[in-house]
This record gives C-alpha cells, structure tokens and sequence, in this order.
C-alpha cells in the first residue's frame, strides 16, 4: 500500500482550508484514494466541510469507503469523526460502466464471450451496491446539508434511488439493500440524471427538511414546475417542492426517453458541466490533483 504519511502532512500543514476537490485518476484509481482516505482521516483539518470528487471510477469509490465492515481498513473513531464533519459533498461519476447494464450473457454460447459478459455484468452490479452503501455512510452523518451529484460524459441512475431504480428493472436478486433516509439535507442537486414526477415526490419523502432540489431543466418531466436558472453554462431547474403534480400531462410534450439503469445518451460535445463552475466562490479552497503517487 502506498505511504499516505507524505499527504497527511500536506494536509496538517494547511489545515485551515474548508475546502478540497480531489481530480481522481481514471485509471489505477483505488490506492491513490485509499491513501488520500487514510491521510484525511489521521491529519487534523476540522475546518475541512467541503469536499468535491471528480470523475470518480468504480475502483476510486472502493478506496474512498470508510464506514462500518465493507471499508479496507475500517476507519477509527477519529476517522469518523472527519467524515462526520463534511457537510457538503460533491461528486462527480463516470458512467463507462454502466453500459453493461443490460448484458444478455444467457444467449451467448461461446463460453470465454460468456464469461467476459458476466465479468462486466458483475462489475456494474457492484458499482450499483458501492455507490449506495457508500452514500447509506454519508446518510448517517447529522451535519450533511449539501450533496450534488453529476454523471460525467453521459446521463445515468439517480443516485440516491438506487433502491427504487432497480426494482423497476427487478433487480431483486441482486441488490436488496433498503433505501436511504436522510435528515438534515437541504439541497439536492442532480446533473445527469433523468427526473421525474414520481422521483421528486420519493425524494421529498427521503430528504426530511429538503428546501432545494436542483436538476437539469432538460431532464426533467415537462409537467415539473420550478424556476430555470442558467449557471455553468446550463439550465438549472430549481423544482417547486412545495408541487402536489395535480394535474394532467400536456401530451403535446413527449416525455424524455429515461434509461434508469444502463448507460443513457451523451451529455453532448460541450462535456459536462462541473459543479465547480458553480460553487467555486474564491474562498479558501484546494486544489488536490491525486494523480500524484501518494
């Protein structure tokens, strides 16, 4: 394992930053993050709240577990107090993966092509389960008041109904881990990710004390109301929470195609919006570019 001593004194010598983005590597990602994990837990930052991952793997989301017996070094009682403390999460998630969703490996029967199906068909599944336990952690954190999630390069599932979206699918035999309740959150920003009616009223009843649920106007439901807000380059739709949706379906606007669980259609050649465009405020902040070897 790399030596996450050399960051952990990086991050005591300027522990006064509220702030960190982490640039994570696309490749060979998991022990840089698992050494940035370990460095954040034993170095003495109590001013860091905010944290911002960008483009995230399957393998980065492993190393950067931390809760209860799923993490690779469960983190200590003072490990968990520095991820207690975070009271904004941003990240930002690459979708290659998703594209196995839907592997019909049954039909297959050339047995190395089968074998290479199930391999990648098992791989999205466990990113499916990664991503929602390492979100179940976070719902245990009471000071949590901001999370903003982005598919980066393609749309995907909504993250926080990972529960809801695979059961559409009957994915039952798979993943039967319940959904996620959280208590103190006040925004929700999803980039990425297709919203409907149905989708805003679970949130609303995941989110106790919700007061701001942003999406990309483009994404969502045609009879969703809300206020647009362009930032970053793209249309924000700022949802009306306090919408009951009685009313009918104009069906003079189609509704958009939605692919829950598998890999949907292209952001489009701009590439993503990153959330940094929007919540970079000047304020003491870090720019962290882990490609270095820790």
């Amino acid at each position: 394992m790399q030596d996450p001593s050399a960051a952990r004194q990086i991050f005591n010598i300027v522990n006064s930053f509220q702030s960190l983005r982490v640039d994570a590597p696309l490749t060979d990602a998991f022990y840089p993050l698992f050494s940035l994990r370990l460095a954040l837990e034993q170095a003495t930052m109590k001013s860091l709240t905010e944290l911002h991952f960008h483009q995230l793997t399957v393998p980065g989301l492993l190393g950067l577990r931390w809760g209860g017996f799923d993490a690779f070094v469960d983190a200590t009682w003072m490990g968990k107090t520095f991820w207690r403390g975070i009271t904004s999460l941003r990240v930002g998630m690459t979708t290659d993966w998703l594209k196995w969703a839907y592997q019909e490996i049954y039909h297959e029967t050339n047995t190395e092509q089968r074998r290479r199906m199930k391999k990648e068909r098992d791989i999205y599944r466990q990113g499916i389960q990664i991503l929602h336990d390492w979100f179940f952690h976070f719902s245990l954190v009471d000071n949590m008041r901001q999370l903003c999630f982005e598919w980066v390069g393609a749309t995907g599932p909504n993250p926080f109904l990972l529960d809801d979206e695979v059961a559409k699918e009957k994915g039952s035999d798979w993943f039967s881990a319940p959904g996620i309740t959280w208590k103190g959150v006040q925004e929700v920003w999803l980039g990425g990710v297709y919203v409907d009616t149905s989708d805003v009223t679970t949130l609303k009843l995941r989110f106790d004390g919700l007061e701001k649920l942003m999406v990309w106007e483009e994404l969502s439901e045609s009879i969703i109301f809300g206020t647009v807000r362009s930032m970053g380059g793209r249309d924000w739709l700022d949802i009306d929470l306090t919408d009951d949706f009685q009313r009918p379906i104009d069906v003079r606007m189609p509704e958009k195609l939605r692919k829950p669980l598998g890999l949907g259609e292209p952001i489009g050649l701009e590439g993503p919006v990153e959330l940094k465009e929007i919540f970079d405020d000047g304020g003491d902040s870090m720019l962290c570019p882990f490609i270095l070897r820790l």
